[in-house]
């Protein structure tokens, strides 16, 4: 087991952003699936941010999918984008991952995503 003595695997969240995986789907699979295996827990960051984002979610088993602030900012200009943010967090959450709205900076979009179920936002 891996211990460096001032934490344990199951307190590390490893962040991986998304466009950096797109061009390793099969190696990123194995690295998340060996860091797992030792009790790390892996976000998918940015997500929303390359055109195969939903192909990646469905390939990699993550355990947290933060939503990119490209999809936040969105909220306020295009109104079917909240169709959009609905149906992620239903996807990432059948599939066991928590989600989290990365890139909130105004209160209207806090509200906004509350009223879309998101169940965590970082500033």
């Amino acid at each position: 087991m891996f211990d460096t003595g001032l934490f344990r695997p199951h307190q590390l969240d490893l962040e991986i952003a998304e466009n950096a995986i797109a061009p390793h789907h099969d190696d990123a699979r194995r690295g998340i699936a060996r860091m797992q295996a030792l009790g790390v827990r892996i976000t998918l960051d940015d997500f929303g941010s390359t055109d195969t984002s939903l192909s990646m979610l469905a390939a990699l088993d993550v355990d947290i999918v933060k939503l990119g602030p490209v999809l936040v900012d969105a909220l306020d200009r295009l109104p079917r984008m909240a169709t959009i943010v609905r149906s992620l967090v239903q996807m990432a959450e059948s599939l066991d991952a928590v989600v989290i709205a990365e890139g909130v900076e105004r209160p209207e979009q806090l509200d906004m995503l509350r009223h879309l179920e998101v169940p965590l936002a970082q500033w």
